[in-house]
């Protein structure tokens, strides 16, 4: 079997090396949201040969599975499918396959395109968009968040700059008063999101990432931390905002657009996890792409092999 662990800062520098050699196409090889978010869905990672190999809970009725194997363009992506298959095969798991982009299903539809069930995973489909859109908010389209960010402008005397990992203190501040905004709203609360906050700050610099906070008269009432993932791309890890102070999430959305405009051309501000108010907020923004991830199956496939 292979021999998966708990995924360290020292995993870094191989992972991104990796994915120097290989096609990607969504947040899951970001290594930020992997280390920042393996607690709370058990993921870990296996370092084996040529390939780096992931596994994980998910949010598939706890069902164990794998991400797709990070092997480089041009290897045995094969060996690598293989491999998985007889390590679920070992451990007496069905095969299943979540977190797949396009460039990995054609990989897998060239590795056996009758040994997989095919499902779309809307509910974690990421929402991409324009970086200098989002800063900016210029057009017709923008004029309902402009309307937002101009309250915001016209209520409260604040100030922002970038985050420092000195501002964890501040950042749970403003996350446990939204915490209690949202209990108080619908009782859906992740509270397990408070520890990435945590992590997120505590290994800001070696995890490379950057963000603002956003004050009103000193006080800290909104957040953002994000990870450049890709080359022309970053990654919005957390965004979280004071429910007390007016417009505070649509101007925390355009001073972290702000940041990163000239940086990166596009932003990804990750899935809306199936919940209807997050898909109808993330709508409103007016995505440039959705891209998609699919969950596969093993079934009986044609070559007669039963997994």
């Amino acid at each position: 079997m292979l021999a998966f662990r708990h995924i360290t800062l020292e995993d870094r520098a191989p992972f991104k090396e990796m994915l120097r050699h290989m096609k990607y196409d969504n947040a899951n090889y970001c290594f930020g949201n992997m280390f920042l978010w393996q607690k709370e869905w058990n993921i870990q990672i296996c370092f084996d040969e040529d390939a780096i190999y992931l596994c994980g809970d998910g949010a598939l009725g706890g069902h164990q599975g794998y991400y797709p194997p990070l092997a480089p363009d041009g290897a045995d992506f094969a060996h690598a499918m293989d491999v998985l298959r007889q390590d679920a095969k070992d451990r007496g798991w069905r095969f299943l396959l979540k977190g797949a982009g396009d460039a990995c299903l054609e990989r897998m539809q060239a590795y056996c395109r009758d040994c997989f069930s095919v499902e779309d995973d809307r509910d974690n489909a990421e929402y991409v968009y324009n970086t200098t859109d989002l800063a900016t908010l210029r057009g017709k389209r923008y004029h309902g968040k402009k309307n937002h960010v101009n309250a915001f402008v016209r209520s409260y005397a604040y100030a922002s700059r970038e985050l420092t990992p000195d501002d964890l203190e501040d950042c749970l501040a403003v996350f446990d008063r939204w915490a209690a905004g949202k209990r108080e709203e619908d009782g859906i609360v992740d509270l397990a999101e408070r520890e990435v906050v945590i992590q997120a700050l505590t290994h800001m610099e070696a995890l490379e990432l950057h963000g603002v906070l956003l004050t009103v008269e000193d006080r800290p009432v909104a957040f953002q931390v994000g990870e450049q993932y890709a080359p022309d791309m970053a990654l919005v890890h957390l965004e979280k905002a004071d429910p007390d102070y007016n417009g505070a999430f649509a101007m925390i959305n355009m001073l972290g657009a702000q940041y990163w405009d000239g940086k990166v051309a596009l932003l990804n501000r990750a899935e809306d996890m199936g919940i209807e108010g997050m898909r109808k907020a993330k709508l409103s923004y007016k995505p440039v792409l959705l891209l998609p991830k699919y969950t596969l199956r093993e079934k009986e496939c044609a070559c007669g092999e039963s997994h």
